[in-house]
């Protein structure tokens, strides 16, 4: 293959990708933004953010706990919380942590690569 030819083909390759995430590309942490829920609820997806904070409270930490982790204020925290309820239709935490349990959730979230660290020393 020419020197032209892989050119173009790398420019095809980043033309499918949407702006928003080739700019991440280069920060790998951030190059996976949904965490999608599976067959359970088909369509359904959670931001990074909260999927991150989702999944602090899926392993029983305190808002205020995943705030200081994520270096966000606890009133941001509630935010990514009641939006994730309203996606899965859920009217509590523990009916959302129930019906989560029930989706590829956690399967899921492992490609996130989050850093278990701030789980470990925020509690």
């Amino acid at each position: 293959m020419s020197n032209d030819a892989i050119v173009v083909a790398s420019w095809l390759k980043l033309s499918l990708i949407p702006k928003a995430e080739q700019q991440n590309l280069d920060q790998p942490e951030k190059a996976i933004q949904r965490v999608y829920l599976g067959d359970r609820l088909p369509g359904v997806y959670l931001t990074r953010r909260e999927a991150e904070c989702t999944y602090y409270l899926m392993h029983n930490m305190k808002r205020l706990h995943i705030a200081a982790a994520l270096g966000l204020s606890r009133r941001t925290i509630d935010t990514y919380i009641e939006a994730v309820k309203k996606k899965v239709c859920s009217n509590s935490q523990k009916e959302l942590l129930d019906t989560l349990k029930e989706t590829d959730f956690l399967k899921n979230i492992d490609k996130l690569q989050l850093a278990h660290s701030s789980l470990e020393s925020a509690q």
